[in-house]
């Protein structure tokens, strides 16, 4: 859909609220599917978003306990390991 951050955030906030009160699966499933066509983002992704929003973690940062609020973390990429074929005739 392309909505720019500014647009996005005030979604995210709000559905964020709603879907971790919300208990039952299919209402889950059709906010989900309503955030998915407003924002345009993959249905995981959203699963993401939606659970770590607005979630406090504390952090350690030279020695001193920090409390900081999350906002929504990416998944690291992954890395494959290739192997030379040098490597595996020896």
């Amino acid at each position: 859909m392309g909505l720019s951050m500014k647009e996005q955030k005030p979604i995210i906030r709000e559905f964020a609220v709603r879907y971790g009160v919300v208990q039952t699966k299919p209402e889950k499933s059709r906010m989900l599917t309503d955030f998915t066509n407003r924002t345009g983002f993959n249905q995981k992704y959203a699963i993401g978003i939606l659970t770590s929003e607005g979630k406090t973690e504390l952090l350690h940062l030279n020695r001193k306990l920090l409390k900081a609020q999350s906002i929504h973390k990416t998944r690291k990429k992954r890395v494959s390991k290739k192997r030379s074929v040098l490597d595996t005739a020896a």
